[in-house]
């Protein structure tokens, strides 16, 4: 049974526009809101399946020039949970990103804040069976740097921490791994003020597999650490860098699971008040693909999610970008088995706002596709359903 309901309005210049579908054999539910009050630009699509537990939102309101975006999708059977919000207040940038799984109990949250030029990135991903913890949070306030990354595995008992943070020219750094089974403890403390310190150090046990090596050294106020363990039994691999060049800075966290197959990287760079963050987390067992990438360019922000699934065939990407007041956001999810493909597309260029829409199904032979756009006043919307 498909159910498909197209409304569109114009109030002044306040612009509505809601499509619906369901399916309730496959129960595949798509709505598509989208509402123009004054300058502020309302979008949310939801798509559900009982049956694949698949719940795809998406929220995009522009108040004023604050843009708030939220998607989120979960699964109930493969539990995969995945959001994403951002919101812009005044030049204050929030970004969360947030997926979690119950059984293969993966879970990660991503959190970027901008409040008067401070920036704050909390990364967390824990695993309840295998036991992995990682935390990474930078925050910058006034030119201070605060970054700390911490990794747990509670069954091989690896615990790594790692600290710095920058208080007016003062670093401190801290790295601290323990073993409680193979009873090895390492820790480094760091406090460089106005010399440049470079300590390196380096342990490795031939049964566990286990490397870890710190690195950081300060050339002209440029810091740069580098901390990697890798567990060759457990197939563990964390490593973090992060590097300041003439307030330029760089962080990286990857680490990886060869049997349970995880991966995740975080890389923060600013060049010129430009900020560079990119978290990808993957599985090839389980085929989970996560990928966030969020970069300033003079007043340029761009946002990347990137989520897919192998066997479960879902794939989800979330880009939004601000160039000048041009604000551009895309998302797309598409099933391989189920047949479920939904795009969002919306671009202000020059106060020009375009929508777009487009779901197909390649069993059941749905296709809807939903397009608005506006060019000097212009309104344009346009709505195709078909059957295949």
């Amino acid at each position: 049974m498909d159910i498909i309901m197209v409304t569109t309005g114009h109030t002044l210049s306040k612009d509505i526009i809601m499509v619906t579908t369901g399916h309730t054999l496959s129960k595949d539910i798509i709505k598509v809101t989208t509402g123009h009050t004054l300058s502020k630009d309302i979008i949310m699509v939801t798509t559900g399946h009982t049956l694949s537990k698949d719940i795809i939102m998406v929220t995009i309101g522009h108040i004023e020039s604050k843009d708030i975006i939220m998607v989120t999708t979960g699964h109930i059977e493969s539990k995969d949970i995945i959001m994403v919000t951002t919101g812009h207040i005044e030049s204050k940038d929030i970004i969360m990103v947030t997926t979690g799984h119950t059984l293969s109990k993966d879970i990660i949250m991503v959190t970027i804040g901008h409040i008067e030029s401070k920036d704050i990135i909390m990364v967390t991903t824990g695993h309840t069976l295998s036991k992995d913890i990682i935390m990474v949070t930078t925050g910058h306030i006034e030119s201070k740097d605060i970054i700390m990354v911490t990794t747990g595995h509670i069954e091989s008992k690896d615990i790594i921490m790692v600290t710095t943070g920058h208080i007016e020219s003062k670093d401190i750094i801290m790295v601290t791994t323990g073993h409680t089974l193979s009873k090895d403890i390492i820790m480094v403390t760091i406090g460089h003020i106005e010399s440049m310190d470079i300590i390196m150090v380096t342990t490795g046990h031939i049964e566990s597999d286990g490397i870890i090596m710190v690195t950081t050294g300060h050339i002209e106020s440029m810091n740069i650490i580098m901390v990697t363990t890798g567990h060759t039994l457990s197939k563990d691999i964390i490593m973090v860098t992060t590097g300041h060049i003439e307030s330029m800075d760089i962080i990286m966290v990857t680490t990886g699971h060869i049997e349970s197959m995880n991966i995740i990287m975080v890389t923060t760079g600013q060049i010129e008040s430009m900020n560079i963050i990119m978290v990808t987390t993957g599985h090839t067992l389980s085929k989970d693909i996560f990928m966030v990438t969020t970069g300033h360019t003079l007043s340029k922000d761009i946002i990347m999610v990137t989520t897919g699934q192998i066997e479960s065939k879902d794939i989800i990407m979330v880009t939004t970008g601000h160039t000048l007041s041009k604000d551009i956001f895309m998302v797309t999810t598409g099933h391989t088995l189920s047949k479920d493909i939904i795009m969002v597309t919306t671009g202000q260029i020059e106060s020009k706002d375009i929508i777009m829409v487009t779901t197909g199904h390649t069993l059941s032979k749905d296709i809807i596709m939903v397009t608005t756009g506006h060019i000097e006043s212009k309104d344009i919307i346009m709505v195709t359903t078909g059957h295949i």
